[in-house]
């Protein structure tokens, strides 16, 4: 039997050993202080004197790099208060683009900020990372939770906090995610897609019951990039949601999207997988979205800092850096 594809893949300490992630742990990291402790405006910075160092934030090892810095702010929604990491560049111009990441189920900020390079991002393309954190490391992705979080209502409120903060680009707000992560992804695109310009799907299908319920929404770029051998959210779907095809179907059929073609990308490195990438064009506003199916690849993130086992989540793709990905092609659309 396959797993439920995003509640009970993996324990959580075997996620985190799986992934690579110190950071879903306790545990410290040395070069820098801790940013945690509530206040919401004390960051510590990367290095001066290496490329990138491991700091400590909120207890958790996360990775920057030179001229970055991270911190931890708050927001008081649904009648808890909520945190999420930021990690932006040291000197902020104005009106920077920000990308919103949201990690998997048993994952932390830190962790997907770490398997995504996100501060490796942020030096070399100018841009802000955001990073929620989700109530008991799960979004409420699935209409159907009984804990009652609502995750649409804090990422609208996070949405509305981002447009009011200096020095944000309220017109370039991006948003990603990675298996439950990409799940709520597409839950709030669906919801509220308006509040992003464009989104971003690893490892993550759609619900059939979201999917009925957004047929109508306003068109909105959208990227998937989901492995053919994924152990955890099966390529060919699994109960509760939808195959790949279907997904990635669903919105080229809203979007109304008149050509498509594929290509195969480089294959230049031996990791196990190749990508093809089908561009479906003509879409409504203008829109391209597009289909990263990979070759072999399983429950991973692109270009991550971990090439995963095939007993646990399969392999990454090393060819192409699925942030980098996401970052290029958010960057042609505005709100």
């Amino acid at each position: 039997m396959r797993p439920n594809g995003y509640q009970r893949f993996l324990s959580p300490a075997l996620l985190c050993a799986a992934l690579g992630l110190a950071a879903c742990g306790g545990g410290g990291g040395g070069g820098g202080a801790d940013a945690g402790g509530g206040s919401g405006n004390t960051y510590v910075r990367g290095p001066t004197d290496a490329d990138s160092a491991t700091v400590s934030l909120q207890g958790r090892n996360l990775d920057l790099a030179r001229g970055t810095e991270a911190g931890v702010e708050y927001l008081s929604f649904g009648g808890l208060t909520r945190s999420y990491v930021v990690i932006r560049p040291q000197s902020l111009s104005s009106a920077q683009p920000v990308m919103v990441l949201l990690h998997g189920n048993s994952g932390t900020p830190q962790g997907i900020a770490n398997v995504a390079r996100a501060s490796a991002l942020v030096a070399t393309r100018q841009a802000v990372v955001v990073l929620p954190e989700a109530v008991d490391a799960r979004w409420s992705e699935d209409p159907a939770d009984s804990r009652g979080i609502d995750d649409v209502g804090f990422l609208g409120a996070l949405v509305q906090r981002l447009r009011v903060t200096p020095n944000l680009n309220g017109q370039k707000l991006y948003l990603a995610g990675f298996s439950n992560g990409g799940a709520m992804v597409q839950r709030y695109a669906c919801a509220s897609p308006a509040s992003f310009a464009a989104y971003g799907v690893v490892s993550a299908v759609l619900r059939p019951g979201i999917a009925a319920s957004c047929a109508s929404s306003p068109a909105r770029p959208i990227a998937y990039m989901l492995g053919t051998l994924d152990p955890v959210v099966a390529f060919d779907g699994i109960s509760g949601f939808s195959s790949a095809a279907t997904s990635v179907a669903h919105w080229v059929d809203a979007q109304g999207c008149t050509g498509e073609s594929t290509e195969a990308l480089p294959n230049t490195t031996l990791d196990g997988t190749t990508t093809d990438l089908t561009h479906y064009t003509g879409c409504a506003q203008g829109n391209e979205l597009r289909f990263y199916k990979i070759n072999g690849g399983g429950h991973a993130w692109p270009g991550g800092t971990f090439q995963g086992l095939s007993s646990s989540i399969g392999l990454t793709a090393q060819d192409y850096s699925a942030t980098e990905a996401f970052w290029d092609y958010f960057g042609a659309y505005r709100n």
